[in-house]
């Protein structure tokens, strides 16, 4: 690998790479991947930039698989299941150039398989499951793991972090756009195809709209807990203790860990409180921290996500199902937000 150091900035060394040189995440340092090369900044990570590419397994049987050690008619058995059915009608026909937009055309690591991705919201969607049920089923359920493309226990494992980073791309791309990515996804899977799947599994919908809903409701979701804790950091030990009930549920740890164990029906209930909560915020803490960039993006935040209803003082959530509920500009991510000291 051919590394050239260009410019060094405090503590911050720039490298160039060559384009034409696949990098690979190693342990020697961690990579910021730009459009031009490589940021090599100490030992910490800001950001990722992964490169589309199709899944590779789609229709390639595993040279290698554990489901060789099944007797040959528990191994039919599963193939006719449910979740045969799933990864032959659902799985092996979507579309993942649908979401090559969300990535990086700089070579730089694969980005996980979009089949695999769409395939667990979608089981996630039908199931009902919380993240954490999710994550489990897929770590040690051998049905949900065939119906993914997956034959051996130990291939595919990813950090869930992963899939939220998923989910905020194609929210974030809907919110811009319009275009629910899902809904091109499933473009070549036929009402037929959806039928016998269904038939199989007696409950499982395949609706790339809800699915694309319940997407975007988790990624807002997440964002607003995000500035909860933002708000939080804000302020003095005194005024955490005046609110310290209703921040309780989202300052226990991270909001990906909020989410993590959320259900989908879980999600509007917690809009509600935020809602409620970001509009008691914004008129009580406006005399001290009106000058504060947190403040700031508190007031913007509940301005963009929340509709006051003048009647009884109650918060009303704009519905994300639509491109037109929130504002292409609308705050969407933390990410290009920097967090003022306190």
């Amino acid at each position: 690998m051919r590394v050239t150091r260009k410019a060094i900035s405090g503590e911050i060394d720039i490298y160039f790479i060559d384009n034409l040189t696949p990098l690979k995440k190693g342990r020697f340092s961690e990579l910021l991947f730009g459009r031009r090369g490589v940021i090599v900044i100490k030992a910490s990570v800001i950001c990722e930039t992964a490169m589309f590419r199709l899944n590779p397994r789609t229709h390639q049987p595993a040279l290698f698989s554990d489901l060789n050690l099944l007797p040959a008619h528990q191994r039919e058995r599963l193939d006719q299941s449910w979740a045969g059915t799933f990864r032959r009608e659902v799985f092996e026909r979507l579309d993942e150039h649908a979401f090559a937009s969300l990535y990086s055309d700089v070579a730089s690591r694969p980005n996980m398989p979009i089949n695999v991705l769409v395939g667990l919201e979608t089981l996630k969607a039908g199931c009902g499951w919380s993240d954490a049920e999710l994550h489990e089923a897929y770590t040690f359920n051998v049905q949900v793991r065939y119906a993914v493309g997956l034959e051996n226990l130990g291939d595919g494992e990813f950090e869930l972090r992963t899939l939220y980073y998923f989910r905020r791309r194609v929210s974030d791309h809907q919110q811009t756009t319009g275009e629910n990515l899902f809904e091109q996804a499933f473009a070549q899977i036929t009402d037929e195809q959806v039928e016998a799947f269904q038939v199989k599994t007696h409950r499982l919908r395949m609706d790339s709209t809800q699915l694309a809903s319940n997407v975007r409701h988790f990624s807002r979701l997440q964002l607003l807990v995000e500035v909860a804790q933002r708000v939080h950091r804000m302020l003095t030990d005194t005024e955490r203790a005046r609110y310290v009930e209703r921040f309780q549920p989202y300052v226990r740890g991270s909001s990906g860990q909020f989410i993590y164990h959320l259900k989908g029906e879980t999600t509007a209930p917690h809009l509600q409180h935020l809602g409620e909560l970001f509009q008691t915020l914004v008129l009580e803490l406006e005399p001290t921290y009106a000058a504060h960039e947190t403040y700031q993006l508190l007031a913007r935040v509940f301005r963009e996500h929340f509709q006051p209803i003048a009647t009884d003082g109650s918060i009303e959530t704009a519905p994300p199902t639509l491109d037109t509920d929130l504002h292409p500009a609308s705050v969407s991510s933390l990410t290009d937000q920097p967090e003022s000291p306190v």
